[in-house]
């Protein structure tokens, strides 16, 4: 019987999506709502290229600026996944300090919510899953282009569904962004990184 063990290795494809595979069906800037969204041209065949797992990693600042309630964050993260069925899950930082992550997967059809604390920090009043840095280290940041955000979809990722996944170490698996902090968020891990433009043409 195959097992994580012995199974092949599992490569993570980490998508920004504001830009990159999606855009406002307004022409805004921004999406203004969870519906004003759809794929960007190239993406959902490039999308169908990768045989392992997609996940999305976005900023969404706008929260916290008041551009949108957490809970249309939460419900225009769901639409995505509608539209891009083979996404795994999205993860999103709604704050500019980068204290906090959403995880919204589509697999199991639920949100988290998580905060990094330093480690002589308390989480006494935050009604969330908690992630301490380790000691001598500075807390988690999750907005990009710190690299939080991916860690911890990654550490995720490695426990889903059991444990199933034999994940490829982050050397081996590929974000795709259209913006330096995409870039710089790989780069700090040893990733490698792909335009977003280059990457939709695979499927053009």
């Amino acid at each position: 019987m195959t097992n994580a063990k012995n199974a092949a290795l599992t490569k993570v494809l980490f998508l920004d999506l504001n830009g990159t595979v999606r855009s406002p069906k307004s022409g805004g800037l921004f999406i203004k709502d969870p519906l004003d969204q759809e794929l960007i041209p190239g993406a959902k065949e490039a999308i169908a290229t990768h045989q392992g797992l997609i996940v999305g990693i976005t900023n969404q600042g706008g929260v916290e600026a008041g551009y949108k309630s957490l809970e249309d964050c939460i419900k225009e993260q769901r639409r995505t996944l509608e539209i891009i069925p083979e996404m795994e899950s999205i993860y999103f930082c709604p704050d500019f300090e980068g204290r906090f992550c959403w995880e919204i997967n589509g697999y199991y059809h639920r949100e988290k919510q998580v905060r990094s604390f330093a480690r002589e920090e308390s989480t006494a009043g935050f009604d969330c899953a908690a992630i301490f840095a380790n000691p001598g280290e500075e807390r988690l940041n999750f907005r990009k282009p710190s690299p939080g955000m991916i860690e911890y979809a990654y550490s995720s990722l490695a426990t889903e569904r059991g444990g199933r996944y034999n994940l490829a170490p982050l050397e081996n698996c590929l974000m795709v962004g259209d913006r330096l902090e995409d870039k710089q968020a790989a780069q700090s891990l040893g990733m490698p990184f792909m335009e977003a433009e280059k990457w939709r043409e695979r499927g053009l």
